[in-house]
């Protein structure tokens, strides 16, 4: 059996406001590129999570979902990555960053852990 990795993951720039749907996954990873810092700033996230993407989101306790040790200290040109564990989660999610200082991120995600594994 071929493992299906290309089937079984997706991979996306995104925006850190935007509710993303995991739909089918169980786990979350979040890069982080910091381009800009000044001092020693450090960034801490929240989950939410929410029936509908419009929905009304509500803080999921870091225990249960945040597996990354935070908070993250920053550099300029560093990059990060911060796991996610979505298991009991409602169908849609947001990561919330706090930044302590001051500091510019960009984000890209990857959702996977999908129970149903194709084969071929």
């Amino acid at each position: 059996m071929k493992r299906a990795l290309f089937d079984t993951v997706k991979v996306r720039p995104h925006a850190i406001a935007d509710a993303i749907d995991r739909e089918a996954y169980l786990s979350l990873v979040l890069g982080i590129v910091c381009s800009a810092a000044t001092a020693t700033p450090s960034v801490t996230f929240k989950l939410q999570h929410a029936a509908t993407s419009d929905g009304s989101f509500v803080d999921v306790p870091d225990e249960l979902a945040i597996i990354t040790k935070q908070p993250i200290s920053l550099a300029k040109n560093g990059v990060y990555q911060l796991n996610v564990d979505l298991l009991g989660c409602k169908r849609f999610v947001k990561v919330v960053p706090t930044i302590e200082g001051t500091a510019t991120l960009a984000y890209a995600l990857a959702l996977g852990d999908n129970p149903t594994q194709p084969s071929e």
